[in-house]
């Protein structure tokens, strides 16, 4: 492929003869040469000017300096695929020692949570307080967050419905669940952020309120 074209042809013809342009030369086939050592993804084009190949040359320079910033994000990226493909890896062997365990009793959750209608939330949703309504939900959110809340499929489903799972979007991500308790109230059981980190004071507080003023709601005499 030629990287010149009329343009860059005038100026090197009607400037003096004794510009250093072999050496211009030479540093953008170095550049070029770098570009592919690198395997940068930038798309080339004819240069126009002497200017444009300068100005290319020094973004190539700038690019191959942090050239090894990107291949640390690239190596840190597969690590956190890597890490997220276990966690689902060890949500799957949970669920199956789970499924193993568990009495086969009539009333007991099935065993594909695919098969089964989803139990609508116990307290209505706000625009920050999300409801986990279906299993696919409950597995996007586990990978997500980088929990194991899949695996609660299964209470979820259990008899009386007593487990329910939801995600609040601010003031902070967070996944929390809330379980049954007498006069069909609810509490929170879990809060955590992402990985099971600490959820903070005002998510849980923001979730409280919440849950709060639905639970008296709930006992007030009709």
């Amino acid at each position: 492929m030629s990287w010149s074209d009329p343009y860059l042809i005038r100026e090197v013809a009607e400037t003096d003869i004794d510009a250093p342009y072999s050496v211009i030369a030479d540093q953008l086939q170095h550049a070029l040469e770098i570009l592919e050592q690198i395997k940068s993804p930038r798309e080339l084009r004819p240069f126009q000017s002497i200017r444009q190949i300068q100005n290319f040359v020094e973004s190539v320079d700038a690019e191959y300096i942090a050239y090894p910033q990107r291949l640390e994000q690239e190596r840190v990226a597969r690590i956190q695929a890597a890490e997220r493909a276990e966690q689902q890896r060890r949500a799957a062997r949970a669920d199956a020692r789970t499924r193993a365990r568990a009495p086969r009793v009539p009333g007991a959750a099935p065993s594909n949570p695919n098969t089964c209608p989803w139990p609508p939330p116990p307290v209505p949703g706000t625009d920050t307080i999300v409801p986990i309504t279906s299993y696919r939900m409950l597995c996007e959110e586990s990978v997500e967050q980088n929990n194991c809340i899949q695996t609660y499929w299964r209470m979820i489903l259990g008899k009386g419905h007593r487990v329910y799972v939801y995600r609040l979007m601010q003031p902070q991500r967070v996944t929390f669940v809330i379980v049954k308790r007498s006069a069909n109230t609810w509490r929170l059981s879990e809060i955590r952020a992402r990985s099971n980190r600490k959820a903070s004071k005002e998510a849980r507080r923001v979730v409280e309120k919440w849950l709060y003023s639905y639970s008296l709601a709930a006992t007030l005499p009709c």
